[in-house]
């Protein structure tokens, strides 16, 4: 994914959706999560890249606590 292509505001929705679903996820008391965010790095290494060019950017944002 080309995270420097997209604007910020973008970035800073796809970091949302991301704590959004951990939250989700974590709220949900079955072994079978609704996303797998905990499960699938990918989400992680998402989360990560959006945090890196988020500072980059000079863009105020929480990090998410994994």
């Amino acid at each position: 994914m080309n995270i420097p292509g997209f604007t910020t505001a973008a970035l800073q929705d796809f970091h949302s959706k991301v704590r959004e679903s951990l939250r989700k996820d974590d709220e949900n008391p079955s072994p079978d999560k609704i996303y797998g965010v905990r499960a699938f790095k990918d989400w992680r290494d998402l989360s990560d890249a959006i945090e890196e060019e988020l500072k980059k950017r000079q863009v105020s944002y929480e990090p998410i606590a994994w």
